[in-house]
């Protein structure tokens, strides 16, 4: 498998992964993207439940975005239980967190990946230029009614939903 196709390095190859091991389901209806995905983002936490895949966000144009929720959570399968934080370290999801922990230390030692540039693919489906380029009309999500505004990808792939060309 190409090193770009890789889970750990491509986030459509991630999305896939987690739909393979069982640890992903797909929302076909439509969620508003203002806070209704994040609560049932965070349900998916608090449940140990599979990452929701937001396919119909309200407000989303062309089908341009989907959400992915909850991609650090935890499994409930005691066997795979830290499955989703290995699936982002090249690791087989039956890894456990000292094996985790020790992928993380050895990147402070490993050579750095050198980018590919690329005149077309995946990256490159969906370029908006000048005035075509408009923020606020992307389904970004509002996290908690307290929130100061709409975020898109906040912290990664961590707690929050995150954004993803289909």
């Amino acid at each position: 498998m190409p090193s770009s196709t890789l889970p750990h390095l491509n986030f459509r190859s991630f999305v896939d992964a987690l739909r393979d091991d069982g640890d992903l389901v797909s929302i076909t209806r439509e969620v508003d993207p203002i806070l209704e995905a994040a609560a049932i983002t965070r349900i998916a936490y608090e449940t140990d439940g599979p990452a929701p895949l937001f396919e119909n966000l309200k407000g989303a144009k062309d089908g341009l975005f989907r959400i992915l929720g909850a991609p650090n959570a935890l499994r409930a399968d005691p066997a795979t239980r830290y499955g989703r934080l290995a699936r982002h370290l090249a690791l087989p999801p039956t890894s456990s967190y000292k094996d985790i922990l020790d992928k993380m230390l050895s990147a402070a030692d490993a050579a750095p990946i050198e980018p590919i540039i690329v005149a077309t693919g995946e990256c490159k489906e969906n370029i908006k230029k000048g005035d075509q380029i408009q923020l606020e009309s992307l389904p970004a999500p509002m996290i908690h009614k307290d929130d100061g505004g709409k975020y898109i990808q906040t912290y990664g792939q961590s707690c929050s939903p995150t954004f993803f060309p289909l």
